[in-house]
C-alpha cells in the first residue's frame, strides 16, 4: 500500500498544476491506490466531481508518462540505497507525524541512513554561514550540550554554523541529521561530502523533500528551513542577520508550535550584522541562551513539552 502511494504521489507531483496539498488530499481519500494511468486518472476526475474542487487538466498521455517517470525514481533510489517516505498522520513514527502535521506538510521524503534518529528528542541548530569565534564555540558546546541530554542534532550541512553543529555531534560520538534542498545523490557543498559521509556511517542520515538529481534552486532553501524546524523539537539559532535565512527557519518554527532559543551576546557583540536578527528575537521574547546552565534549561524545556507534538490525529477521508 505505502509503496503504491509513493508511485501514485511520485508520478502525480510531475503533472502541472499538482502540488503536494492537492497530491496529498487526492490520495488521502482513496480507499484502493490505482497502479496504471488509466485509473488514476479516473480517480483524479471522480474526486474532483464529489468533492467540487477543480483540478488542472490532465491527459491520460501526460499520466502514462509521470508513472513511468516516477517507476524510474523508485528504481534509482532503490540502486543507490536511498529510502522515500510517505508522510501522513497515521504512521506509527513520530517525525513522521510531526511532518504531517505542519502547514504546507510534505508528501515524500528522501533519506540515506538511519531515520530512526529522528524518534530521539531533536533540536534544530542553526545560523548563519560567516559567524563570530563566539558564534562557532556555541555551535561547539551547544551541540556537544545537546547530544549529553540525548538529543539527536538537526542542521542543514551549510557553511558556517551548520557545520560547526554537526561536526561537533560527531566528535561527540552524538546523531545527526542533515536536511538538503536538492537531491541526495550529491551534496552541497562539495567540501562537506566527507562529513555528510560521516553523519550517515555513524548512524545519522541525509534527509531531503526531492528526487535524486533535482538540482538547487533558490526557494528550495525556504522549503527546506520549513522541515528542519518542523520534525526538530525546537530551534537553537547561533547567530543570524535580520535578513538571514534563519530567520525563515523561525517564521516557520512560530508557525509549527516549536520552541525558539538564540545566543545572546554580551554587549561588545550588538553592533555587528551578523547577530541584529538574535538581537531582534530576544527583544521578541525568544529565550536567550548565554551559558551552559541555560542552554541546560532550554533543553529540559523541550523534552518537557516533546509529547504535544507526536499527538496529530490522522486524516479521515474516503471519498473513493
Amino acid at each position: 500500500m505505502i509503496s503504491k502511494k509513493i508511485k501514485l504521489g511520485l508520478a502525480m507531483l510531475e503533472l502541472k498544476g499538482f502540488g503536494k496539498a492537492k497530491v496529498s488530499e487526492v490520495i488521502s481519500s482513496m480507499q484502493q491506490i490505482p497502479t496504471d494511468a488509466e485509473k488514476v486518472f479516473d480517480a483524479i476526475y471522480y474526486f474532483s466531481s464529489l468533492s467540487g474542487r477543480k483540478f488542472p487538466e490532465v491527459t491520460k498521455k501526460n499520466l502514462e508518462i509521470a508513472m513511468d517517470r516516477a517507476v524510474r525514481i523508485m528504481e534509482s533510489c532503490s540502486v543507490k540505497g536511498i529510502n522515500i517516505d510517505y508522510i501522513a498522520s497515521d504512521d506509527d513514527r513520530s517525525w513522521v507525524r510531526r511532518y504531517a502535521g505542519i502547514p504546507s506538510a510534505p508528501l515524500l521524503l528522501f533519506s540515506l541512513g538511519n531515520t530512526s534518529v529522528l524518534d530521539m528528542p531533536t533540536i534544530a541548530i542553526i545560523g548563519t554561514r560567516e559567524p563570530t569565534a563566539t558564534g562557532l564555540k556555541f555551535a561547539s558546546s551547544i551541540a556537544r550540550k545537546s547530544i549529553e541530554s540525548g538529543f539527536c542534532v538537526i542542521s542543514g550541512l551549510a557553511i558556517g554554523c551548520d557545520i560547526e553543529a554537526h561536526k561537533s555531534t560527531l566528535e561527540h560520538n552524538g546523531k545527526t541529521v542533515a536536511i538538503l534542498a536538492h537531491g541526495l545523490n550529491e551534496v552541497h557543498p562539495i567540501q562537506h561530502t566527507e562529513i555528510a559521509n560521516q553523519i550517515i556511517d555513524k548512524g545519522g542520515c541525509l534527509l531531503s523533500e526531492y528526487p535524486p538529481n533535482t538540482p538547487i534552486e533558490r526557494g528550495y532553501f525556504v522549503e527546506r528551513d520549513r522541515l528542519q524546524s518542523a520534525v526538530s523539537l525546537g530551534v537553537m539559532v547561533i547567530e543570524t542577520s535580520l535578513n538571514g535565512g534563519s530567520m525563515h527557519t523561525v517564521r516557520f518554527a512560530e508557525k509549527q508550535n516549536r520552541q525558539v532559543a538564540c545566543l545572546d551576546h554580551p554587549d561588545k557583540f550588538h553592533d555587528l550584522t551578523s547577530i541584529k536578527g538574535n538581537r531582534k528575537l530576544i527583544d521578541k521574547g525568544v529565550t536567550p541562551i548565554w551559558d551552559e546552565a541555560s542552554i541546560d534549561n532550554f533543553l529540559e524545556d523541550l523534552k518537557q513539552n516533546s509529547k504535544s507534538l507526536d499527538t496529530v490525529e490522522p486524516k479521515q477521508k474516503t471519498l473513493l
